[in-house]
């Protein structure tokens, strides 16, 4: 009797994030990609991601007197601008993410 090569399940990526506050643009980038839309005001730069079921906002300022860009607020909500569970959301927007790239 020949035994099958059997492999072990594969880790699923997922997402343990219950802020974006004070990580930097290049780390927001590695998590969720480009951002759909970018708007820059008097030093401050408002990153949107749109997911299917959701929406997330990002607010960014300049870490200190470096050029690197830190998150300083975010918030998500559904297509309608209603408020939403940001954990729940994030999470669905990385995985988006990580389905696209695979």
């Amino acid at each position: 009797m020949k035994i099958a090569n059997i492999r072990a399940p594969t880790k699923t990526k997922t997402l343990e994030l219950r802020s974006l506050v004070d990580r930097d643009a290049e780390n927001i980038q590695k998590l969720f990609g480009m951002p759909n839309f970018v708007r820059e005001d008097f030093g401050t730069q408002f990153w949107r991601y749109e997911g299917k079921d959701c929406r997330l906002n990002i607010a960014m300022y300049p870490k200190g007197s470096s050029a690197k860009y830190q998150v300083a607020h975010s918030e998500t909500s559904d297509k309608n601008g209603r408020k939403i569970d940001q954990t729940l959301c994030l999470k669905k927007l990385f995985l988006e993410v990580q389905n696209f790239r695979d």
